[in-house]
């Protein structure tokens, strides 16, 4: 069967913030199953969560104010603050969900904004002869494991439930990653057109 040279007329919306979350579960979900490289897996769930928040953050954003292009180089914690006094809402940041929110945008900015750095501790560690002794971690490499990147998903996805809820928007595909349509024209027929194998 030949297959004839169409026009396509297309376009799509892209939720980048349930993009984000999908790779974060994706991540999560890769690391649960094989442990090795799974620090990786756990680092990359942490950063994807903290990510679709404030990709949620920029989707909200414009849907409040008409002027959003010129908050979007506001801080996470600013954005967020500006929307719920927009809203009459007020979080509990003492409390899961929002609770997390500081320890993903420190997460956040330490990797975002990386640099060398020494961490230097005295422990006792019991070893075996020639057992190499463990190294001591930094802050945002201690969160590098399976509960804390199951908690950064979690809430997060529920920081973005309850914002969406709270804007009074339907919640129920608001993790679909988009959705698009399209017109395909009729075959071209003029004598320069090639139909394809």
């Amino acid at each position: 069967m030949k297959r004839g040279r169409h026009k396509v007329s297309a376009k799509k919306t892209i939720f980048t913030f349930a993009n984000l979350h999908a790779a974060g579960r994706n991540a999560r979900d890769a690391g649960a199953k094989e442990f090795e490289g799974s620090f990786f897996q756990w680092m990359s769930a942490n950063m994807f969560a903290a990510l679709s928040v404030e990709a949620y953050l920029n989707h909200l954003g414009p849907i409040r104010f008409k002027c959003w292009a010129s908050l979007e180089r506001l801080a996470m914690e600013s954005k967020l603050t500006l929307l719920l006094e927009d809203m009459g809402k007020s979080a509990d940041f003492a409390r899961r969900p929002f609770q997390t929110l500081k320890v993903m945008v420190s997460f956040r900015n330490a990797l975002a904004h990386g640099k060398t750095e020494t961490v230097e501790a005295e422990t006792i560690q019991k070893l075996l002869p020639g057992q190499r002794p463990e190294y001591p971690y930094g802050d945002w490499e201690r969160l590098c494991n399976q509960k804390d990147a199951g908690r950064f998903l979690d809430d997060s996805k529920a920081m973005i439930e309850q914002l969406h809820s709270w804007a009074g928007l339907d919640t129920r595909l608001l993790f679909s990653l988009g959705g698009g349509m399209h017109v395909i024209h009729p075959p071209e027929s003029h004598p320069n057109s090639r139909a394809e194998e």
